[in-house]
């Protein structure tokens, strides 16, 4: 089943993508999901609750960074720019249906993964078989397989993204980008980048203060505060 089977206009929501959309959702996985660790780890009441490991979850930190799995989904997916914002809309659903649902070092890959196959197949008129998308996420097709349907009761098949919701998440991701994009910049030396670094680690860590120690991490409240 995809959005044209079901009768949504895909170009309503797929004109002129925004450029760079992967890697401004990977960045702000990156920095939201370090955040929030930061957050638990400084916690001296230890408030936060506990992580609980879902299907998702892997056992150990994989050794690909966040940052270059997203990088690899979109040289061997070929999929378009627009997928990743879906995704990202797909992330947030299941935090806010799930309270005990959190996004971690163990789990992002293969939940990042699966949202972006689900909206290939959704939204896309081409697209490849879970066979193929499991060796560019580094599963057994067996185990991508399970991770769809697994998604997709996650998310009550709630898959469809409307005009006005992607366009938020476009803007406000985009704007975070545009922020935070200096992290993705050749560094001039390295004092001047320990610089860059500190200074944003200081201005995300305030903001975590204010906000962090309500325990879980939902898109639409931490940073990009987006809403439905």
């Amino acid at each position: 089943i995809n959005a044209e089977y079901m009768g949504i206009p895909q170009i309503m929501i797929f004109t002129k993508p925004m450029e760079q959309a992967h890697q401004a959702v990977a960045l702000f996985l990156k920095n939201t999901i370090e955040m929030f660790e930061e957050n638990r780890e400084n916690d001296p009441l230890k408030s936060a609750p506990a992580v609980q490991a879902s299907m998702f979850h892997s056992p150990i930190i994989p050794p690909i960074t966040i940052m270059d799995y997203v990088l690899r989904i979109q040289k061997f997916s070929k999929c378009s720019e627009s997928s990743y914002i879906v995704a990202l809309v797909y992330i947030d659903r299941i935090l806010q249906k799930h309270c005990s649902f959190y996004l971690t070092k163990h789990n992002i890959h293969r939940l990042f993964m699966t949202c972006v196959l689900v909206a290939i197949k959704f939204y896309e008129d081409k697209y490849f078989n879970n066979e193929c998308y499991s060796r560019i996420g580094g599963v057994l097709c067996s185990e991508m397989n399970m991770l769809e349907q697994e998604l997709l009761g996650l998310l009550d098949f709630d898959l469809v993204v409307t005009q006005e919701v992607y366009q938020k998440y476009e803007s406000n991701i985009q704007k975070y980008f545009l922020k935070y994009s200096c992290l993705l910049s050749p560094p001039s030396s390295p004092a001047s980048t320990a610089s860059s670094q500190s200074n944003l680690g200081c201005e995300q860590r305030e903001h975590w203060k204010r906000v962090g120690k309500q325990g879980n991490v939902h898109l639409n409240n931490p940073l990009l505060t987006i809403s439905h």
